[in-house]
Order: structure tokens, then sequence, then C-alpha cells
């Protein structure tokens, strides 16, 4: 038996911690009364020897690639460092690791104190298509669009959602700045025991549950661009500069940091790593960190998921509703609990030298984003107009010269142009009085 760790949790914390054994044991012969003879006296024996483990930390950070107006492509990974001497079998090629694959149900995020007052006392409750404890309801867009809601009243085409076992305030801040942190959320999870907080499924292609996965250098994956093939999409990304119009091919699952990727902005390092922009500074400390140690810093993105973050309305429960709009949002993603690596693989395909792991397991969750502003046609066409003035205002100095001579050219074609009328009426002056001459002389003949 190779034991590379032994985990044991603590009353009250999120994840157990990984205690190192680095043994192997082997066992031969029978215990008494086990063995062909059952009178016989116990022959079992053990003998042990050191097994050569790597003992690390993993840290998650989650990065999303907007390729959608309310949804995005969430990449999940975990990121550590490796001493080098393990590097003498060859370069990292696989890891095996294991979690609990999870897809939360729908997250209401709320800057309105009287929708989450509201709500409140019905959480996690069912309350199948409606409740008279709440006056009011929550809708996608629109109350007959057949798109989905929350205790709806006398509606019979949306998409009802019985429950809601998420539910958050963001204390007045607005939902366009509000930033969920993934420990917020883990420590809902562990405080809501009992709460129907997961789906019944995951993504299409995916399992639910505990598993493990082996991935290695080639198992790559891409990262699509926003489809703007739709007339409403094409509009609304004229608007937007979050959205990705470029795919991203050929993206390899584990990834070996450089001293270049972490180099130039925290905006460009997120996006060329595919690290959460609010993880960068911790990203960089550890990087150089390690980098000191002689260790070699390595990211695992084991996982490419949806992330949907929308914007949707309150609304009366009446005929003719007042609409609390931009003060609610509705997210839902996939998140890994308990994620372990469990070995590393060293070398070429076919021939690999594995590396048990010792690492204590963590939760990879990725926070909730601000919201992403609806494009409502007049203030966005607003907006354009005001970005379009203040870089008219930005660029004065080059459009006064260049209407400096667009005037002159201008002038210059006006000069040509009168020069060529005045010529003209010369002309036809001249041959005017040419042609009366001539008459004259034939009259007088």
């Amino acid at each position: 038996y190779d034991v590379s760790g032994i985990e044991l949790q603590t009353a009250g914390e999120a994840n157990a911690t990984e205690y190192p054994i680095s043994t192997t044991f082997y066992y031969s012969g029978y215990a008494k009364g086990f063995g062909k003879d059952k009178t016989a006296d116990s022959t079992l024996s053990c003998r042990s020897e050191s097994l050569e483990v790597i003992d690390f930390d993993v840290y998650p950070t989650v990065y999303r690639w907007q390729n959608g107006l309310d949804t995005a492509a969430q990449v999940n990974s975990v990121y550590f460092s490796v001493p080098q001497k393990y590097f003498e079998n060859g370069n990292l090629y696989e890891i095996k690791s294991s979690f609990n694959e999870q897809k939360t149900k729908d997250i209401i995020v709320t800057s309105n104190d009287s929708v989450y007052s509201g709500m409140y006392p019905l959480l996690d409750v069912n309350i199948g298509k409606h409740s008279d404890v709440w006056d009011k309801c929550l809708v996608d867009s629109g109350r007959n669009s057949g798109g989905w809601c929350y205790n709806l009243k006398n509606n019979t085409t949306s998409i009802y959602t019985p429950k809601i076992s998420w539910l958050f305030s963001t204390k007045g801040q607005s939902i366009y700045d509000f930033y969920l942190s993934p420990d917020i959320l883990e420590e809902y999870i562990y405080s809501h025991k009992g709460y129907e907080l997961f789906a019944d499924n995951v993504d299409t292609g995916r399992t639910k549950g505990e598993q493990t996965l082996v991935l290695n250098v080639d198992d790559t994956f891409d990262l699509k661009k926003f489809d703007n093939s739709s007339f409403s999409d094409w509009w609304d990304s004229l608007w937007r500069k979050d959205l990705e119009d470029q795919t991203r091919p050929d993206i390899t699952p584990i990834y070996e940091v450089k001293a270049s990727d972490i180099q130039g902005t925290d905006e460009n390092i997120s996006k060329n790593l595919l690290v959460h922009k609010n993880d960068v500074a911790t990203f960089k400390t550890f990087f150089n960190a390690e980098r000191k140690k002689g260790n070699r810093v390595f990211l695992f993105r084991f996982a490419n998921t949806e992330y949907l973050s929308r914007v949707i309305y309150c609304s009366e429960n009446k005929v003719f509703p007042e609409m609390i709009k931009e003060q609610v949002m509705r997210v839902y993603q996939t998140v890994f609990l308990d994620f372990d690596v469990i070995y590393l693989g060293f070398g070429i395909k076919n021939n690999l030298t594995i590396i048990p792991v010792v690492s204590s397991p963590v939760n990879v969750i990725g926070g909730v984003d601000a919201a992403n502003k609806p494009s409502y046609i007049l203030d966005k066409a607003k907006d354009a107009f005001e970005d379009f003035w203040k870089k008219l205002q930005e660029a004065k100095d080059e459009l006064l010269k260049v209407l400096k001579w667009v005037g002159i050219a201008l002038g210059a074609i006006l000069v040509v142009l009168l020069l060529y009328i005045v010529i003209k009426a010369i002309v036809k002056a001249c041959n005017a009085v040419s042609k009366k001459r001539q008459n004259n002389r034939y009259t007088k003949k």
C-alpha cells in the first residue's frame, strides 16, 4: 500500500487537512483464523519503506471569458509550485485530481433593501408558483416573455422557479460596482447546510458529484468568441467593450508560468494567464516568493464551465406594475468542492514517473462579479455621443490642424471655381459680341 498522506477534518472547518505519511507498506501472510488452517497462529507480517511524495499547497482562481451578453466561459484553475529536483524525470506532463462538482441554483443579489427583506422570509421555501407572503416578483425580461421568473402571479407562459436558496444584499452599493467574494460564498455554503443550494444537473457533457480527473498537456481546449450573428446581439456588442471578438484556441490545461507572464498591467496578466483580476496581486507575490526558493510555478486549468450573470427586474404583482430596474441580478456558476491533487506525472506520454502529492483540499469557487449593464438604446446612444465628444475634445489640436488644411484646400477650390465661372462668362460674352458683328455684316450686304 502506497500511502502518501492522511486527511483529517476538524469540526467546523470547511476542508480537511492532509498530513504526510510518505510510506509504502508491504503485508504478507494471514492473521490467525484467516488462513487455510483456521487454528494456525498468525503469519501476518508488515514491513515499510519510505515513499517519495511532493508536498505543496494549492490556491484556487477562476477567469471569465465574456463570450455572451450575460454568459461567460469560466476557466476554473488552481496554482502551485514544484521544487526543481523533481524535474530530473522530465517536464510535468500529467496531473490527476479529485473534486466534488456542483452547479449552484440561482444566486440573487440586490441593492434594494425592500426586495431583500421581502424575499428573506421565503428563503429556501418551496412556494410553487406564487406566495402572498411577498407582494412582488422577479422577472427576467418582461412579464409575458416566457423567460425566467420567481413568485409571478397569474402567468402561465414563464419558467417558474419555486425556490430561492441564495440571497445577498449589496447593502446599498450598486450591483454594477459590487463584488461578492469567494470567501463569502464558501461561508454561505457551510452555514446553510440543509438548504437546496445546488441544481440537480451540471453543464451539458459534465458530471455532477465526486469524481477523479486525469489531464495532460495535450488535452487542450478553446475559448470561443462572442457570436453576434443576430441583430440584437450585434447591436448590444456595439456598446460592450468586454465581449471577446476573437477565439482563443489550443489552451493547455497545465501551464508553467514564466517571469515574462507577470509583467505589464494587472488586466493584461489576468487575461493572458486566465487568472481572476482580483487574484493577480496575490499570484504575483506567490510567484516571486517561489522563484526565489528555486521552485517552478504551474497553473492547472482543469475545467471550463458556464457562468451566468443577468440583470433582472423586480415587479409588483398587478396588471400595470411599477418596475424596479437595475437593482437585482441573477447568477449561477459551477463550483468544485474539496479539490485535491492526487499525483503529478513527469516525462512523456507512455513513459511517466508518477509521484504522489500531499496537498490539503481546497474549494474552487468564483466570486460574483459586478453586473454587466444592459444596453438601453437611448442611454447607450447618449453615452456614445459623450464618448465621441470627449475624444473630439482630446484631439482638438490635431483636428484644428486638419481643419486648417481643409479650409485652405476648400479656399483654393473655391478660387479656382470662381475663376472658372468668370472666364466662362467672359468667353461667353466675347462669343456673343462676335456673333452679333457677323449678323450686322450679313445685314448690310
